[in-house]
């Protein structure tokens, strides 16, 4: 499966530096340092380091890496990581075998190991396989295709619906990165109520099963189902099923949005044709998403495409204002995005190396890791080249979210601005693509948490960032309210 992925995985990386025999039933496979060992007398397989997945070939479209550069790593807890991961799948039931000395995984297994971290899916219809930068996305061409290259389903078995929760647990218990922040021992116990639905071999059943589980018990913005199964009739969608399980969390998110967007709404009619308001000393201006620009928007100078090219064009041109102190960033309707344009903005405002804080989930490697950003694209990552000289201030709210939300979580710990409006929803661990055998596709909050650290004291930004100043919701976007009770100067 590897060679024939070649054109994302870069196949030459791989080794086979063991191959099976019927004595020990086992295959070791390299990459550089690291290595897979297929364990198929015990069924597990184990890595050395998730470094090992490490292999695709590199984005031709869009240079992430463009303008930031890493200054530093720290592992902050050498003493309690484990490199060396092991997946038990024969406590879940899921068999492994080698055959004419070619080593056969289930598909969802290959994928949650070599594709999901790598934000790639396959997708299996029982005639031909798939491929897909993150998932198939219900109602579009692209699931369209995949749904109808056949019209001979196979009606599911209990046998089927089985193997699908096997493989449901396996990821949910070693992939799905808040298990400890919300008190999960084991996936297992936590669905015994909505079990027997998720065994049903009616579409409905499992369905709402799946729906109450994402949108009521774990009820948290980065979990979401993208496409139902393979064998769901194809004129429901989502909502059909996802209505009946609407969690607090979602309701209060939306409550949120609904208040604040007319309210935003009249205030974008203010904004200059560049997307920002200056009034007396202070500047306002919206950041709807952090977006990284392809290498053409870069060359073409679609700075609306890059958040990082956006916001340098704008404060390049509020320095010309002389009057200006202060700069109100909105992040307050900020779903997130693209965590390597997040950096690169924060590098605009602060000439500091931005701190950034991790835990990863499975291995435990708790990491600082320092980045150094160039703010002019002079090719000069030491130059004091960022726009330092203003008092920031950074609106959030609750729908400030995910790489938002670490966005003012980073922005407070460095003291970079003061977080002012309300507490941020949260969003702390990075989505993670999943395909279940049944083709039902979903996202989870993948297996890396972010944290900061204020006054010595790590936090987990699942939780949201605290502001330094708390602003009711009905004075969000009134200016003269802000430049009078916030800015004082």
């Amino acid at each position: 499966m590897i060679k024939d992925l070649n054109g994302f995985f870069n196949a030459k990386k791989i080794n086979k530096i063991k191959k099976y025999d019927d004595k020990e039933k086992v295959v070791i496979l390299s990459n550089e340092n690291q290595n897979m060992i297929i364990d198929f007398k015990h069924n597990k397989i184990s890595i050395t380091d998730k470094s090992f997945f490490h292999f695709i070939n590199d984005s031709t479209g869009t240079n992430y890496s463009r303008g930031i550069k890493l200054s530093e790593t720290k592992i902050e807890n050498p003493n309690e990581i484990k490199p060396n991961l092991v997946f038990d799948l024969k406590a879940y039931n899921i068999n492994i075998y080698n055959q004419q000395n070619k080593s056969l995984i289930p598909l969802s297994i290959f994928n949650i190991l070599f594709c999901s971290p790598n934000y790639y899916s396959l997708y299996y219809n029982g005639v031909e396989v798939f491929g897909t930068h993150l998932l198939l996305q219900e109602k579009t061409d692209e699931s369209n295709l995949f749904l109808t290259a056949t019209n001979e389903k196979q009606k599911e078995t209990i046998i089927d619906r089985k193997n699908n929760l096997n493989n449901f647990l396996f990821i949910l218990d070693h992939f799905y990165g808040l298990k400890r922040h919300f008190g999960i021992s084991t996936f297992k116990e936590y669905i015994k109520d909505i079990q027997k639905d998720l065994l049903s071999v009616d579409p409905n059943k499992y369905n709402y099963a799946y729906s109450e589980l994402v949108y009521k018990k774990l009820d948290e913005l980065h979990t979401s189902l993208t496409m139902l199964s393979i064998n769901t009739d194809q004129e429901k969608i989502i909502h059909d099923y996802a209505k009946r399980y609407i969690g607090k969390q979602r309701l209060e998110h939306k409550k949120v949005s609904d208040l604040l967007n007319e309210k935003r709404n009249i205030l974008k009619k203010n904004l200059n044709t560049d997307g920002y308001l200056i009034k007396g000393n202070t500047a306002y201006i919206i950041l709807s998403a952090f977006l990284a620009g392809t290498n053409e928007d870069i060359e073409k100078n679609n700075y609306l495409n890059d958040s990082f090219s956006f916001l340098k064009r704008n404060l390049e041109e509020i320095s010309k204002n002389k009057n200006v102190k202060n700069i109100i960033i909105d992040i307050s309707r900020n779903p997130g995005g693209n965590v390597g344009s997040m950096l690169k903005v924060l590098g605009l405002l602060t000439n500091k190396d931005i701190i950034q804080r991790s835990q990863d989930t499975q291995n435990k490697f708790k990491v600082t890791t320092k980045y150094k950003i160039d703010a002019n694209n002079n090719g000069d990552f030491n130059d004091n080249d960022a726009f330092d000289q203003f008092n920031y201030y950074i609106l959030t709210s609750k729908n400030t979210f995910s790489a938002a939300n670490l966005f003012a979580g980073i922005a407070k710990e460095m003291n970079i601005a003061k977080i002012i409006g309300q507490k941020s929803g949260g969003g702390g661990s990075p989505i993670f693509p999943v395909v279940l055998n049944d083709q039902t596709s979903m996202l989870v909050s993948g297996p890396l948490v972010f944290l900061n650290k204020i006054n010595n004291i790590e936090q987990n930004l699942e939780n949201g960032v605290e502001v330094d100043i708390k602003i009711d919701y009905k004075d969000f976007y009134d200016i003269d309210y802000l430049l009078k009770n916030i800015i004082k100067k």
